[in-house]
């Protein structure tokens, strides 16, 4: 595979990783504001979806770098925990057993994680991922904020 093909298939990977966090980014900004975006239903499962995609990115990663030798055991460990206790969280979200808002640490406490750990896990800076998710969210938030006035 040359350095070309790399490249590109790494800036697919990172935009497969942002845009589902912009998802979170989005509907965590309305919730906070309207109180839901669609309805319950479609709002759970579009947001638990995102989440979880993040969330099984950041596992694999975190594996990846535990493999490696990047971290030491007790911080890959601790660090693994916390995302299995995260998708308790959205599982416990989707039935029924926490509110909808429960969400929104979830979803800031991934984002908070993917910025931290940027560099690490996604193998770009800190500054490209964050104007990455600041564009993708902005384009996720116009199409939001259409289907909200349209429905």
């Amino acid at each position: 595979m040359s350095i070309k093909e790399r490249l590109k298939k790494k800036g697919l990977l990172i935009w497969a990783s942002v845009i589902p966090l912009a998802i979170c980014l989005v509907y965590s900004s309305f919730y906070l504001v309207i109180g839901r975006v669609l309805s319950p239903l479609l709002d759970v499962t579009v947001w638990g979806i995102a989440v979880f995609i993040v969330l099984a990115r950041l596992g694999y990663n975190l594996e990846l770098n535990m493999v490696r030798g990047y971290y030491r055991s007790v911080v890959g460990v601790g660090l693994l925990v916390t995302i299995c206790g995260l998708a308790v969280g959205v599982v416990l979200v989707a039935l029924n057993f926490v509110s909808q808002l429960g969400l929104v640490p979830i979803s800031i406490l991934i984002l908070s994680f993917c910025i931290v750990f940027s560099p690490d896990f996604f193998d770009v800076d800190r500054i490209p991922f964050i104007l990455r998710l600041i564009l993708s969210g902005l384009i996720i938030y116009f199409l939001v904020a259409l289907a909200v006035f349209l429905l």
